[in-house]
């Protein structure tokens, strides 16, 4: 098997990108903390700071199981293993790093044949018991 550049390329850009979003994660999740701590904010009357802070833990767990998929993805996309797990990763980084993921997802779909124990269906066959 020709072993070639696209799948292990689009790993790394999933890595990146899950990386970028636990930073925006551990971003998000310190402003939602230090938002406490500012005088004038506690004190308004027309900020509803719970429903601040309930946004800003919701976004954080959303960008960082993002993150963790895309950091799992990539690893499998670099091992040549797990095509579904490398495609789940390169979705994940499109919501995250919209470049990066689109790129990888390309990547992921071009180099669908060199995931050990993935193979694809023939071009003109839609089912494969034919």
């Amino acid at each position: 098997m020709n072993k070639d550049w696209m799948p292990v390329a689009a790993g790394v850009m999933e890595i990146v990108a899950g990386v970028c979003a636990g930073l925006g994660a551990a971003a998000v999740a310190f402003s939602g903390a230090v938002l406490h701590h500012i005088p004038d904010v506690q004190h308004e009357e027309d900020v509803p700071l719970e429903l601040i802070t309930g946004l800003l833990g919701s976004l954080t767990v959303i960008l960082a199981l993002f993150g963790a998929a895309a950091l799992i993805g990539g690893i499998f996309a670099i091992r040549r293993r797990g095509w579904g797990w490398a495609l789940a990763g390169s979705i994940a980084a499109l919501f995250v790093v919209p470049p990066l993921g689109v790129l990888s997802l390309i990547l992921v779909l071009l180099g669908e044949s060199e995931f050990s124990g993935h193979e694809p269906l023939p071009a003109g066959s839609s089912d494969p018991e034919d």
